[in-house]
């Protein structure tokens, strides 16, 4: 009898902390950075300020804006491995286009494997060459064999209805992406602004209006999001926007449970 208590004993504690990890598991770190393809506002070089921010914020997944590949003005670096070699992280990136010897896009950096990167396009309304860019779609693995998809956008700074017109085709493009979802991004919109009315028909905040993120240097506006799909049981947890001038803009995380 009391092998039996100790063997049902030891069963208990070792399911208790196998549960209190996997519920652990389930709560994760978000980040939302647009870098400045690596500068401040003075365009003085902080890249390796940036890594710092990202590696002691623990965030788990990181979508990135303004970023360089190769390009001359940056010293030909490649930015999205750069910061994911110096954060410890898994990275992946995408191109909006060609530009000064390199690329300039989107990145995800990522502490659980991604399985998969898409590059889809928005096309850029406001403009009349036809240009488009970048909508990067991830599929990352979780533990618990949980699949995440992560969107990262970054809207038209031009005017309001070119950026109407991209959320639309933004929603078109992610019902594709079934299961759980995060979009996030620098939207170039206040929270009240028609864009932001028609981004959350169908995603819900995680942060707060005024939590503030432009410009990095005493913000007076937010432009910056990290949402999530509704319906989808991801929950805001906890939503801050960290004290840092290394970018123009202010990097935002929320902690999110799936």
């Amino acid at each position: 009898m009391k092998n039996f208590r100790l063997v049902f004993f030891l069963f208990a504690t070792v399911f208790m902390l196998n549960s209190t990890a996997l519920m652990a598991q389930k709560n994760i770190k978000v980040m939302s950075f647009n870098i400045h393809h690596g500068t401040n506002t003075e365009n003085l070089a902080t890249l390796d300020k940036m890594a710092e921010l990202i590696r002691s914020s623990g965030a788990d997944i990181v979508g990135l804006q303004e970023v360089d590949s190769l390009c001359k003005r940056s010293g030909n670096v490649d930015q999205a491995k750069y910061l994911g070699e110096k954060s410890g992280l898994y990275y992946t990136f995408v191109k909006h286009f060609s530009y000064d010897g390199g690329s300039y896009g989107q990145a995800l950096l990522s502490r659980f494997p991604i399985k998969s990167t898409h590059n889809e396009r928005l096309p850029v309304y406001s403009s009349t060459s036809n240009s488009e860019v970048a909508l990067l779609v991830s599929s990352i693995s979780l533990p618990g064999n949980v699949n995440l998809n992560v969107a990262v956008a970054h809207l038209d700074y031009r005017n309001e209805a070119s950026r109407v017109k991209q959320v639309d085709t933004l929603h078109q493009i992610l019902k594709a992406y079934r299961g759980k979802l995060i979009l996030m991004g620098d939207m170039n919109a206040t929270p009240e602004s028609d864009t932001m009315l028609q981004l959350t028909k169908e995603f819900e905040l995680t942060q707060q209006p005024h939590q503030f993120t432009f410009p990095a240097k005493d913000p007076i506006k937010k432009i910056d999001y990290i949402l999530v799909q509704k319906e989808t049981g991801i929950k805001s947890k906890e939503a801050i926007v960290l004290e840092d001038q290394s970018s123009d803009h202010r990097a935002i995380m929320s902690v999110l449970t799936l």
